[in-house]
């Protein structure tokens, strides 16, 4: 499958493990959905951001303008203040106030005394099976795109072993706790919103995985949490991770979530993370796997094996 990031196109595949990091587009159907109280107020609270000849999304979250959006849109080491268009067509500069590109987090203050801008009100943390809602736009549409899912990992961690583009992600960069769901996405957006099943902001889009046929395609989104707790910490950085060990043990506290979450037995989860850590480390040390290839081999091997548990416990019902 192919996704566009500026001008250039990479692929992208779950399941041969080919993560590709990508600008996140999201390209939906019109919308159709029956109209909610808050979709109209959720439409005027996205923004479109113009970076060089490449535009991205940002989420407006406070009446005063404070916008949360994705740092692989900009040239971290260049950028102080960006201008993007409102849904009313209207130019505003954005003011860079946090920036974490190791976690892929930017967050702007819209350079305006006004205090009355539309926004989205931040939700607490998506629970797995939630509902949730794809909202964003595309610069070449004046209709918004929207598409719904579920919440399928929602502590997903992904150190850095993809491969391909990362543009303006640095090495060791690391998505903390996000939110896989099922929104099967095409070319257009990065730094939309994920929303609740009322309207509430859980989220902030930031790249796809999966496969032109892959059933388990979908959108990969920082949790709301993580931009709640920048703001907080305002001077606290993601730190790099460093050396396959430390980023085994942060690719796996995610999965053993989702393990527990699936099979319902925590020390089931937990022994298959000890197992899955122990045999990776032995791939890389007594057959030379690469460190890509063995966080590679830990993520399709923890999944293979909870679904296949999964399995042989439905049938023993």
């Amino acid at each position: 499958m192919s996704i566009r990031l500026g001008s250039k196109a990479v692929r992208v595949s779950l399941v041969g493990m080919k993560l590709i990091l990508v600008m996140l587009s999201l390209s939906i159907a019109p919308y159709s959905m029956a109209k909610n109280d808050w979709m109209a107020n959720a439409k005027k609270s996205i923004v479109t951001i113009k970076y060089k000849q490449d535009r991205f999304n940002g989420v407006i979250t406070s009446a005063d303008g404070v916008v949360f959006s994705v740092s692989h849109g900009f040239d971290n080491d260049k950028v102080r203040a960006l201008s993007a268009s409102l849904y009313n067509g209207k130019t505003v500069k954005l003011d860079l106030l946090f920036n974490d590109p190791y976690a892929d987090v930017a967050i702007f203050k819209i350079r305006s005394a006004r205090k009355s801008f539309h926004f989205i009100k931040p939700a607490a943390k998506a629970l797995i099976a939630d509902k949730v809602t794809v909202l964003g736009k595309l610069s070449s549409r004046q209709r918004y795109s929207v598409i719904q899912g579920a919440v399928l990992f929602n502590q997903l961690n992904l150190p850095d072993f993809v491969g391909g583009q990362k543009k303006f992600l640095p090495k060791n960069f690391s998505f903390e706790k996000g939110i896989f769901h099922s929104a099967k996405t095409k070319p257009g957006l990065s730094g939309s919103a994920l929303l609740s099943e009322n309207g509430q902001l859980v989220g902030i889009n930031s790249l796809m995985l999966g496969s032109r046929d892959d059933s388990s395609k979908g959108g990969f989104t920082i949790g709301i949490d993580l931009y709640l707790n920048k703001i907080k910490q305002r001077t606290s950085e993601t730190l790099a991770l460093k050396g396959l060990e430390d980023k085994l043990d942060f690719l796996l506290e995610g999965l053993e979530s989702y393990g527990s979450y699936m099979l319902k037995d925590q020390a089931t989860a937990e022994s298959l993370v000890i197992k899955l850590r122990k045999q990776s480390l032995d791939l890389a040390t007594r057959k030379g796997y690469s460190e890509s290839k063995a966080l590679q081999w830990v993520w399709t091997s923890y999944i293979e094996e909870v679904d296949a548990l999964k399995k042989q416990n439905n049938d023993a019902a």
